[in-house]
């Protein structure tokens, strides 16, 4: 019996970390890296405060030009389940997926709220499983942060 050891390259998803105002919105890009995996469906969770925040995501043009469509659902409150497919096997380019457009309350208090990116899986053109790491992000409310206006 012959074992090969090929190597084996996992994609990443990320959100960055940003500061918003109470009463304020703030774009998330929920970024895309391949990293040399070959990648053409996503589907991972989405976790916030849903007591201080609300999420609404939106396509870019990663998802655009790789023809593919993003199916939300909210599973609780704060949590909201992504798939994105196709009809096709293109691959997902590097880039942005799509947009978090995070609300946060007029009375959430300063602090730090995660945003959290969690059971993630992929799949690769021959719809065979692909390894996703995420890597969460976190929004800062201050009464005098750089909030991002929209």
């Amino acid at each position: 019996m012959w074992l090969c050891s090929a190597p084996y390259a996992s994609s990443q998803i990320s959100l960055s970390n940003q500061t918003a105002a109470p009463g304020s919105s703030i774009l998330f890009p929920l970024t895309f890296a391949a990293q040399g995996a070959s990648v053409s469906g996503v589907q991972l969770d989405l976790e916030d405060d849903g007591a201080n925040l609300s999420l609404t995501t939106t396509v870019d043009d990663a998802l655009k030009q790789s023809e593919k469509n993003l199916f939300a659902v909210d599973l609780a409150s704060n949590h909201k389940r992504v798939l994105i497919v196709g009809q096709n096997q293109n691959q997902i380019p590097d880039g942005t997926l799509l947009n978090l457009f995070v609300n946060v309350s007029a009375t959430a208090p300063q602090g730090l709220y995660s945003l959290k990116i969690s059971s993630t899986v992929g799949t690769n053109p021959n719809s065979l499983a692909s390894s996703v790491l995420a890597t969460s992000g976190t929004l800062t409310v201050a009464t005098s942060g750089s909030a991002t206006p929209l």
